[in-house]
């Protein structure tokens, strides 16, 4: 196989929780994740230069080592002892970055899936996410996608019923969050809540969606009401939407929709004053592979 095309979703948080602080320092999470219908494209092909290569069409997007691509081709070939490391990496883009949506890491996990593919190492999807997991704590979700309660520190990954026929409206504001910025502020805090996510799945599981609704939560939203996550939310709930909750660490907000009809009116109205507004479906693949030769 000379070369392979995949779409690669990004995610929201329906919960997201933190449980504690491993002695490396990592954080011990609760989270209910789910995939949508925002993708980016991945195409992988060989070329004979043996390096890696990466391209985007973002320009303020590393296209060196930096790039989280580049460590999921990089751990991959170490991983199946591959030496000849020829490919070319190409990334288009549509899931903001700095918005809580694992834009990259869904491309990494796309990368793993398609090498995983294009070499015929036929490694499971347990492996590959014990790949990931070393790379992005989102990597082994995105592996996965559709539904789930992700623990540890995002390697423990277990699906759950799907949520039904589910829209999102999703805005991003033009600031983005730093993760480690929102983790810090989160250690910073005080935080005596104990945290479960067992009412939420038991929502989900029943498709009772008011319960759905006040079961979700997300630790790391900024307490400080003149943040642009507090005007974005804000602005949802004036235009209509329904609870709206921060994605990951930020700054993607979005709010659970039943009627299409109305989510698209929310989204018209929301488009005079945002740049990235989206309306996603749920879905159950976090990477597809679209085209191979």
């Amino acid at each position: 196989m000379k070369k392979i095309i995949l779409k690669t979703a990004g995610k929201l948080n329906l919960s997201l929780g933190i449980t504690g602080t491993r002695d490396d320092g990592y954080h011990l999470m609760d989270m209910v994740m789910q995939s949508v219908s925002v993708y980016d494209t991945v195409s992988i092909e060989k070329n004979n230069d043996g390096a890696i290569k990466i391209k985007c069409d973002k320009p303020h997007i590393p296209t060196d080592h930096r790039n989280i691509v580049y460590k999921s081709a990089q751990a991959f070939f170490e991983f199946c002892s591959i030496e000849n490391q020829g490919i070319t990496i190409t990334i288009e883009k549509n899931v903001p970055d700095q918005a809580g949506m694992a834009g990259g890491s869904g491309n990494g996990a796309g990368v793993l899936v398609g090498l995983n593919e294009m070499y015929g190492t036929n490694l499971s999807a347990t492996e590959l996410m014990r790949i990931g997991e070393k790379i992005g704590a989102d990597i082994p979700f995105c592996i996965v996608g559709g539904t789930a309660h992700v623990t540890g520190i995002g390697e423990i990954v277990i699906n759950i019923t799907p949520l039904k026929e589910s829209l999102f409206v999703i805005v991003k504001g033009e600031e983005g969050v730093s993760t480690k910025l929102a983790f810090e502020e989160f250690d910073n805090g005080e935080c005596s809540e104990t945290f479960s996510n067992m009412g939420l799945i038991d929502a989900i599981e029943k498709n009772e969606i008011e319960k759905i609704y006040i079961n979700m939560r997300n630790v790391l939203e900024p307490k400080n009401k003149t943040s642009e996550i507090y005007t974005v939310k804000r602005d949802i709930l004036n235009e209509g939407g329904k609870y709206p909750l921060m994605t990951g660490s930020g700054a993607a907000v979005f709010s659970l929709m039943q009627n299409k009809e109305k989510a698209t009116e929310i989204c018209i109205k929301l488009k005079e004053k945002y740049d990235t507004v989206f309306l996603a479906e749920s879905v159950q693949k976090g990477v597809e592979i679209i085209f191979s030769e």
